[in-house]
């Protein structure tokens, strides 16, 4: 259209994923300027929002308020000017920052965040100042404006290491001085690289931040020893008493942890020195511990003794996840071994591990390792995002309308990247379960992982390494299909904070995967009686027959086929048919149908007064069918 007279010119077909999802028959259309395209109301003209591609994956969208969205490189770039003044959307982001702002807007959905003009921005942040002049101490200053000073924050290689109160910094006439002992630091710098230290210092509402303050501490000189991973696999299948009790969290954590060892040797072990250190504790036979919960915190310590700053440190939790709390103010538990049904709801602190105690136990003054990894294969394990999230915000609110939570979410997760440094991949998201798969003896979770490795090259950066988040990605993509196969839901949630490699994944390592050969899948039963003046299952035949199937189903990893009821799966076989009463006796018909087509007939007789028996009959004689015909 042209801009001016909004005359139609001509119609270019755009092949931006944002863009696709727009209805421009809803009273929108396109206006394109140089450099950017704003959708806009038919009617009146008016631009509803302006969208920017800056290549062909990122871009940048905001609206007439100055609101804005878009891939994470392109938001850094975005600054406003007052006079002199910068101000980086990096520092208002908590504010301006509306995720998913395109698609709201076109849904008509309220947007309740601030505008640019009611920030007030200019003049309103604190400056910080780098008035070192010793060799062996920082010296910052710190200027309050018309925001105030709240809480000043320092980072170092972007993961947050203190916070420090205005109370806690000398106040010499209204400006703030941050004094640190380099000696202080030592322990956390990475040997081998350049070190970013960088201050931040917030309004006193700890809404806006400063323009970041980035000082170098160039490394490069020391000498770089190969990283060390120091990997803690927790798999918990028996608890006390029988009713919490799992079928593979163990083996789970066993699975992880060899695949884990087996590529991170070939990636580190290169200069003759052991740098993969592994703890498995699980309720399977072999293990270096039991995943009681005063073993984790004591190995975890042991890490804390020995781990450095460019160390590895990955914690993986198989087993039983609750939320706990009020309504307003619930927390994530991994349940550990020493659970019970019992305590598992009345002394949940006692036997279960808290976000807040693990945040504390592997936090960098307690583990210096900068790169860590966390893996829940747990339900409800979104649930520990949020809860970092709400650790890592400290005073800091992230309410928002139900609308707008999703967005808060996103946001908030972001923070945690730049807060913490952890790199946390959930089975599931705070208020969904997390399955065990029988069809493939895991964890939906861990089973998606093993397969990522073993059939999906394409996730290994230069055909052979194992990068985190492509891994994590593959998986959670893999978790989604398979969930959605069998008809329930389970939506894995990441959190990222870099790309690194963490193993070498050759021939060797592929082999030494053993995925459980996937399990004949079988559905409801649907029988009915052969008799047309009673065409139903008056027997309940389908009610016995399920049982069965079930029953055969629940032997763990020796069973030989899967029963998941009500599944959409093509690949799930369904038996059906008809029987024929005579007296005492039963004559059936047995279809072993898949995907609309029959597969195979069985026919069988069987007692009426022993339904017990002949169900099992035919549960067994198609499991056995299917078994050998997978």
């Amino acid at each position: 259209l042209d801009a001016v007279n909004f005359k139609f010119i001509k119609t270019i077909e755009l092949d931006h994923g944002l863009l696709k999802d727009i209805d421009f028959t809803n009273n929108r259309f396109l206006i394109m300027y140089p450099g950017d395209i704003s959708i806009a109301d038919f009617e009146t003209g008016k631009k509803i929002y302006t969208f920017i591609a800056v290549d062909s994956t990122d871009y940048l969208v905001y609206d007439k308020y100055n609101r804005y969205d878009g891939t994470s490189g392109p938001r850094k770039l975005l600054y406003f000017t007052c006079g002199t003044e910068v101000i980086e959307l990096d520092q208002v982001k908590d504010q301006l920052w509306v995720p998913n702002l395109a698609e709201r807007i076109m849904k008509g959905d309220s947007i309740n965040a601030k505008t640019l003009d009611e920030l007030n921005i200019c003049g309103l942040t604190p400056e910080v100042e780098d008035s070192s002049f010793k060799a062996d101490e920082y010296y910052f200053k710190i200027f309050p404006r018309r925001g105030g000073l709240g809480e000043t924050v320092l980072y170092l290689n972007g993961i947050e290491v203190k916070r420090y109160k205005p109370a806690e910094l000398k106040n010499n006439g209204g400006t703030y001085e941050l004094k640190i002992k380099k000696a202080a630091l030592k322990d956390l710098f990475v040997a081998g690289k350049e070190n970013r230290l960088t201050v931040k210092a917030f309004t006193s509402d700890n809404a806006i931040s400063s323009r970041a303050l980035n000082i170098s501490e160039d490394k490069s000189i020391d000498k770089a020893t190969a990283p060390n991973l120091f990997a803690v696999m927790v798999g918990v299948s028996d608890y006390k008493g029988d009713e919490l009790d799992l079928k593979y969290p163990g083996k789970d954590a066993t699975d992880i942890s060899a695949l884990v060892s087996n590529a991170a040797k070939k990636l580190l072990n290169t200069d003759g020195v052991e740098h993969v250190f592994m703890y498995n504790l699980t309720t399977d036979k072999d293990h270096y511990q039991l995943p009681e919960k005063k073993s984790i915190k004591k190995v975890l310590e042991e890490i804390g003794n020995k781990a450095k700053a460019n160390d590895i440190l990955l914690i993986f939790f198989a087993g039983h996840g609750v939320m706990r709390g009020s309504e307003d103010n619930k927390q994530f538990y991994f349940l550990t071994a020493d659970a019970s049904i019992n305590s598992s709801f009345g002394a949940v602190a006692d036997v279960g591990i808290s976000t807040s105690e693990l945040t504390e136990w592997i936090k960098p003054a307690n583990i210096k390792a900068q790169k860590r990894i966390m893996i829940f294969d747990a339900c409800n394990s979104g649930q520990a995002i949020k809860d970092f999230v709400k650790l890592g915000s400290k005073d800091q609110e992230y309410v928002a309308a139900r609308s707008d939570e999703k967005g808060q979410e996103i946001k908030a997760i972001e923070k945690l990247n730049n807060q913490s440094g952890l790199f946390i991949l959930s089975a599931s998201a705070s208020n969904l379960a997390a399955y065990e798969m029988g069809r493939y003896s895991q964890g939906l979770l861990t089973y998606s992982l093993l397969k990522a490795v073993k059939q999906q090259p394409d996730i290994l950066n230069e055909g052979k390494y194992l990068d985190v988040s492509k891994w994590f990605n593959a998986a959670r993509e893999t978790v989604s299909a398979l969930s959605k196969e069998t008809g329930a839901r389970q939506d894995p949630q990441i959190v990222t904070n870099t790309n690194f490699n963490i193993g070498v994944v050759d021939e060797e390592v592929m082999a030494k995967i053993v995925l459980q050969n996937e399990k004949p899948l079988f559905a409801a039963c649907n029988f009915q009686n052969a008799d047309e003046n009673n065409p139903v299952d008056n027997l309940g035949l389908n009610k016995l027959i399920d049982q069965q199937l079930n029953y055969i189903s629940s032997r763990g990893t020796d069973a030989p086929i899967v029963y998941a009821g009500i599944t959409s799966s093509a690949e799930a076989y369904t038996l059906s048919g008809r029987y024929n009463i005579t007296g005492n006796a039963i004559t059936i018909k047995v279809f072993i149908i898949q995907n609309k087509e029959v597969k195979q007939k069985i026919d069988l007789t069987g007692m009426k007064d022993k339904l017990d028996e002949f169900s099992a009959l035919i549960a067994t004689q198609a499991a056995e069918w299917a078994g050998k015909n997978k």
